[in-house]
């Protein structure tokens, strides 16, 4: 995405490399013409390009122009649509006005097998479990669609140590990559226990105290589970009335918010779905 990016003649200078191709060879200068990994200001170039473009189709196109700016994180789209058809008819015009500007759109894929099988092989992925995770955290226990089942679900890879230091233990825990906080039950347990050893004030490489280590391994083992949750990713809203209920609490050892939507259904019974926790 970043090299589809040119930067403003007078910027450039900004980018300048210098280079050989041996060292007997005479050091030559360059400029790079493009938005550069590495540098400070990409995410954010990359990112505004983007969202500029969908500010230049709100006129003639603004399904189109809703899509680019509501619907994208960096360079990756997740959206929907209410039927395959529709969502045929995206993916084609989406592709083809964004490849016009230089960002081609690939690696597709879908719940519904008939909006695969008629969109170009070339656009379509290879798992039908999709990996969902910001790029810096591509090794983090991330967040997972099945679309087979249309869940979300999470892959969870646990390093045990036999000796576990505050530098270990930050290094796990800070793999989890759960932006709906879908298991916040369980993650809040580990910001406690993060309060817990800031107190004891260990070196970051110093052993913890057995009764702290035991502690920790018995809640990885337990951690484990959260592997068989499966998260329905449609909480079935179209053409329905929805509420939105919010809860929050602030004991003494941590504070939380949650929403949850709540539907009426047919037999008189609420449908109530979890939308987001933090």
């Amino acid at each position: 995405m970043y090299r589809q990016i040119l930067i403003d003649q007078e910027d450039q200078n900004f980018q300048r490399i210098v280079w050989r191709e041996s060292k007997d060879s005479p050091i030559r200068g360059y400029k790079l013409c493009t938005v550069t990994y590495g540098t400070a200001s990409a995410p954010y170039l990359a990112t505004r390009c983007l969202f500029q473009t969908g500010l230049d189709l709100k006129r003639d196109d603004p399904a189109v122009s809703s899509l680019i700016k509501e619907s994208f994180y960096i360079d990756d789209l997740m959206a929907g649509a209410p039927s395959s058809e529709e969502a045929i008819s995206s993916i084609k015009t989406l592709s083809n006005i964004l490849e016009a500007r230089g960002f081609h759109l690939r690696k597709w894929w879908s719940n519904s097998s008939e909006v695969l099988f008629r969109i170009s092989s070339n656009w379509v992925g290879d798992s039908s479990n999709l990996e969902i995770h910001p790029d810096e955290c591509s090794k983090a226990l991330g967040l997972t669609w099945n679309s087979m089942n249309n869940t979300f679900i999470f892959n969870l890879k646990v390093n045990f140590q036999d000796n576990i230091t505050k530098r270990s233990f930050l290094s796990q825990s800070a793999r989890l990559f759960d932006p709906l906080g879908f298991l916040t039950p369980c993650t809040v347990s580990i910001t406690i226990f993060y309060q817990q050893l800031w107190l004891l004030k260990l070196d970051w490489d110093s052993p913890f105290p057995e009764a702290l280590a035991t502690k920790w391994k018995t809640f990885q083992k337990e951690f484990e589970q959260v592997c068989s949750i499966h998260i329905p990713r449609w909480i079935h809203t179209a053409s329905q009335q929805i509420t939105l209920h919010g809860f929050c609490d602030a004991p003494e050892l941590a504070y939380a918010s949650v929403i949850y939507a709540v539907q009426p259904q047919a037999d008189g019974n609420p449908k109530v779905t979890l939308l987001v926790a933090k």
